[in-house]
């Protein structure tokens, strides 16, 4: 889960890694893997369009991370 946030923060700008680390919080502390996709799907339109590789890494990694929920 660790490699999975730090991957995805890794692309983000300074000033935005808060607001980014607490979209990805949601996805990982969410009780079931539907809840986690529809957060996943929340924080993909929210910044997806400033940081379009957020998404896929979480998609690439799914199977791995969500058996954790």
């Amino acid at each position: 889960m660790v490699q999975v946030v730090r991957n995805c923060v890794r692309y983000v700008s300074w000033k935005d890694r808060k607001a980014v680390c607490r979209g990805l919080r949601q996805i990982y502390h969410s009780p079931t893997a539907e809840q986690a996709e529809v957060q996943l799907a929340a924080l993909e339109a929210a910044w997806g369009e400033r940081d379009p590789s957020i998404g896929p890494i979480w998609r690439r990694h799914w199977a791995q991370v969500m058996p954790a929920v």
